[in-house]
């Protein structure tokens, strides 16, 4: 669920709704060439956002057991103690940090 929220908000407040902001403040301000240039903007992090939002749709779908599905079992993206990771592999062993 962290991923949505992120990939609503973040990209929200970070590719558009400043172009939206200005352009709704500061409307005398906007010639032609700026206006092109917001809307490119406010474009670009629509299908950002939209890209982020069907990204984190389907993990969480991958990962759900269905509504009674029981345990949840999540795909580790990082765990030292996997087989399958790289510091396990190399012999890096947290225990003996200190």
């Amino acid at each position: 669920l962290q991923s949505l929220s992120g990939a609503v908000g973040m990209t929200a407040l970070t590719y558009f709704l400043p172009f939206v902001m200005y352009w709704l403040v500061f409307p005398e301000e906007m010639d032609a060439r700026k206006k092109f240039w917001f809307a490119l903007n406010v474009a670009l992090g629509v299908v950002i956002m939209i890209g982020g939002i069907l990204s984190s749709a389907a993990d969480l779908l991958e990962n759900a057991g269905g509504v009674f599905g029981g345990y949840c079992h999540l795909t580790y993206r990082y765990s030292p103690s996997s087989p399958d990771d790289p510091c396990h592999i190399s012999g890096y062993n947290r225990t003996h940090l200190f």
